[in-house]
């Protein structure tokens, strides 16, 4: 129902603001953009207030921003005769932005419009395009965080990615660093000579259930006349390492086992 205001001996009517339907749930990586939108019809002379659900004062009042973080800021425009855009601009998001938003206008009442901003704690990046034979090497990065998680486990193509199992076995490592122990996590998967079944996506998950995703794409390069491999193998039976550069060279086409040609390639440089 419109609202009715009087004016002294004269009386209007002036329409009541609706909100346009726009996503209310907004999910991002750390680092990246946040938009949180907000769109009103029929807005007029109100004011927009923006503020985050569980703090009392205010982000933003109208094109004003009302908090000592530079991050945060209001894109305006005016979409049409009736819409007005006052959209929430986060900046360089952390974990600490996620929560609940609240875009409101007062009129006869409160009018809120709610917006969910989750912050994605785990971030995958790394090797989208390779072309057959050479390496992947993708990242997870659960650094920021205000607790690090315990562990990060991959996952390719739903199943767990194992270094035991036959498709990943001596061409697969997957390298942990803590910078700073109990803030940050970082893992690191590296598949050597990647082959047409290394296409897929992969997930990276935290002990703590954050996941994030990257789908990694093997291209058939055609010929190959060479791949240059660099290994390091323990030898268990005289527990010593061997470090070797060298080149195999075999057409696409034929599959072989990396470890059969690492343990040819160990004991032609022991010798008879």
């Amino acid at each position: 129902m419109p609202e009715q205001r009087s004016t002294g001996a004269r009386s209007y009517r002036q329409t009541i603001p609706k909100f346009v339907k726009t996503p209310n749930n907004v999910t991002v990586h750390r680092g990246e953009l946040a938009e949180l939108m907000c769109h009103i019809k029929d807005l007029g002379p109100r004011t927009v207030v923006w503020r985050k659900a569980s703090e009392e004062n205010p982000l933003t009042i109208g094109l004003n921003t009302f908090t000592p973080s530079a991050a945060v800021s209001v894109s305006h425009d005016e979409l049409s005769n009736s819409t007005s855009k006052y959209n929430l601009m986060i900046k360089d998001v952390q974990t600490k932005h996620a929560g609940v938003y609240e875009c409101q206008i007062s009129a006869s009442g409160i009018y809120t419009h709610y917006v969910a901003l989750n912050v994605l704690k785990v971030q995958v990046s790394g090797t989208e395009y390779v072309s057959q034979y050479n390496d992947i090497h993708l990242v997870c990065n659960a650094t920021g965080v205000e607790r690090a998680p315990e562990e990060i486990d991959w996952f390719f193509n739903g199943n767990k990615i194992l270094t035991s199992h036959p498709h990943w076995y001596g061409r697969i490592e997957i390298v942990k660093h803590k910078p700073e122990p109990g803030l940050s996590f970082i893992s690191e998967l590296i598949i050597n000579l990647s082959s047409m079944q290394d296409n897929g996506n992969y997930v990276c998950r935290s002990s703590d259930l954050s996941v994030d995703s990257l789908t990694v794409h093997v291209l058939n390069a055609g010929k190959n006349t060479g791949i240059v491999v660099r290994v390091a193998l323990f030898d268990r039976m005289n527990e010593f390492f061997i470090q070797s550069t060298f080149l195999i060279t075999m057409p696409p086409p034929i599959r072989f086992d990396l470890i059969k040609v690492l343990r040819l390639h160990q004991e032609k440089k022991r010798g008879p």
